[in-house]
């Protein structure tokens, strides 16, 4: 297992997955974990994902430093006071990679306080986060541009409940039952899932920022900045589906959740 805070030229393979180290993104250390259904860029210090790549090559997250929600306030998981690229020293972690036994690609980050440790395990068709330690209540967000961009007419995005809603609706009270929300764009033939596999009574939320990204969080309140998660160990999914349908996108979270 290599420190990916060295910039070693390094890389993996597990499976049809492959895993390069050392490389930079945006300025920022990082590991390009290429599989066959997404690329995922992830800041190995910031201990979030950067990019999120999809067949295309449309980023689905898009951080770059600078310009608020035009950039520096994008990524997943961006928990609150870790987990968020671009972060650094105080803010920042550590990040160890190395194979898993379940055939992932394993990104094992704590924090520089040693109050936070993460398990990002990065498989064929999707990521799966383990928060196994949080030093204090957090959120888990999804801030970025649906098929590359946020498009206010021609995006959307929905729940468990079939609705499929316009950015400009916005959303801030519990979601009963399962929680699940996926984001897609009409241009694209795809969405983007994200699961918690907790099924927890904290308040979710929605808005858009600007025109420029999703604000999505479970566990935090519209429109800033109530934090109310606190389960460790937890686990959350992000995934690519490869299908706008709602059927197949019901059918993928409850598969997720299955396992």
């Amino acid at each position: 297992m290599v420190l990916a805070g060295q910039l070693l030229a390094a890389a993996m393979q597990v499976g049809a997955i492959w895993a390069q180290e050392g490389v930079m993104h945006e300025g920022q250390p990082a590991v390009r974990v290429s599989t066959p259904a997404a690329t995922w860029i992830y800041h190995t210090e910031g201990a979030g994902f950067g990019s999120l790549l999809d067949r295309d090559g449309r980023d689905w997250i898009s951080w770059r430093p600078g310009a608020r929600s035009a950039g520096e306030f994008r990524g997943i998981p961006n928990l609150g006071a870790v987990a968020h690229p671009g972060y650094t020293g105080e803010r920042g972690a550590k990040t160890s990679i190395g194979p898993s036994e379940a055939g992932s690609v394993r990104l094992r980050s704590v924090s520089a306080d040693r109050r936070w440790e993460m398990t990002w395990d990065v498989r064929a068709d999707r990521a799966d986060l383990t928060i196994d330690n949080a030093g204090e209540p957090y959120w888990f967000l999804y801030e970025g541009t649906p098929a590359g961009r946020l498009h206010i007419d021609k995006g959307y995005w929905g729940l468990p409940d079939g609705v499929r809603r316009s950015p400009r609706e916005t959303w801030d009270r519990d979601i009963e039952g399962r929680e699940w929300v996926y984001f897609g764009d009409a241009d694209s033939p795809r969405v983007l899932l994200l699961v918690n596999h907790q099924d927890d009574s904290a308040n979710d939320q929605f808005w858009q920022m600007e025109g420029n990204m999703t604000v999505w969080g479970f566990g935090r309140q519209y429109r800033c900045c109530g934090r109310y998660l606190t389960a460790t160990p937890a686990r959350y999914t992000v995934r690519l589906v490869e299908s706008a349908d709602f059927p197949k996108i019901k059918a993928a979270a409850e598969e997720i959740l299955a396992q």
